[in-house]
């Protein structure tokens, strides 16, 4: 079974005549070369958009509050199903050139079906609010900002395929693209096409919610009601008071392939509101 094995370097700056810093996302993958001894370019790292390709990289260090095994059940899939932000040092020790990356976010794609995993493209960007306001349509209101670049694009409409998963939470996709912040701001991989983004793959910090939830109180309803929740943005369960008890469908949602399936119990009849969520999410 594929496995990144993280090594270590323990040295003293008198050992390092020079060092060079730059905050990048990138692909990590195995090198496939078995080491013997240190240093040993065991990783290989491709930046995003910008066509650094396989630089050879010594050691991927992960922030510890990062979840590693989260990070290498997505490498299993596909490493370009992972993307890592972080800081790229080189080092010179002796004749040795030492590419290190110190990883502070890591992010894994929202799964997608065969068929849309089979057709999926595009540039990696990060999506915000253009910040230009219309009395008439269209109206550029999207901005693509490209990863790992200073261009950015205006669009006028936006489209993504998860929209149409089972009982996909699009409330939460959209809070995660235009509102969140980074490191907790979507990545997308999309098209731009006549002034649409097509989205063709969503990556999300694997560390979903920005803020702990806030506890639920214990609350009592009367008999023949019962109490009810609503859920934020960061998916969040918050008491929405008590409601008669009423009739609900039986029925169960099936989910897409690496969703979990979750509910809580809604208006106005106490029934339970279903949630797809992706099964990495932390």
């Amino acid at each position: 079974m594929f496995k990144l094995t993280i090594a270590l370097l323990i040295a003293t700056l008198a050992f390092a005549s020079a060092a060079n810093y730059n905050g990048n996302y990138f692909h990590i993958r195995d090198s496939g070369v078995r080491c013997v001894k240190y240093p040993c370019p065991s990783f290989l790292a491709t930046s995003l958009n910008n066509g650094v390709v396989d630089l050879p990289i010594v050691d991927v260090i992960f922030d510890e509050s990062i979840n590693t095994s989260s990070v290498y059940d997505g490498l299993q899939t596909g490493y370009t199903n992972v993307v890592v932000y972080g800081v790229l040092s080189t080092i010179y020790m002796d004749s040795n050139v030492i590419n290190r990356i110190n990883v502070e976010a890591a992010y894994r794609i929202l799964p997608l079906s065969a068929d849309d995993q089979a057709t999926r493209s595009g540039t990696y960007y990060t999506l915000s609010n253009s910040g230009i306001y219309c009395i008439t349509t269209p109206c550029p209101t999207i901005r693509a900002n490209q990863i790992n670049s200073e261009a950015s694009q205006i669009a006028f409409n936006y489209f993504d395929t998860y929209n149409t998963y089972t009982k996909f939470d699009s409330f939460w996709l959209h809070n995660k693209e235009f509102v969140a912040e980074e490191p907790h701001k979507a990545i997308v991989q999309a098209n731009i096409f006549e002034g649409t983004v097509i989205v063709k793959a969503v990556f999300a910090n694997i560390k979903d919610h920005v803020n702990p939830c806030p506890p639920i109180p214990k609350i009592g309803c009367a008999p023949g009601y019962s109490i009810v929740y609503t859920r934020d943005a960061n998916r969040c369960l918050a008491f929405d008071g008590c409601v008669r008890s009423g009739v609900c469908t039986l029925s169960i949602p099936l989910c897409n392939e690496g969703y979990s399936l979750t509910s809580h119990s809604s208006a106005p009849n106490g029934c339970p509101h279903w949630y797809c969520d992706a099964a990495f999410l932390e």
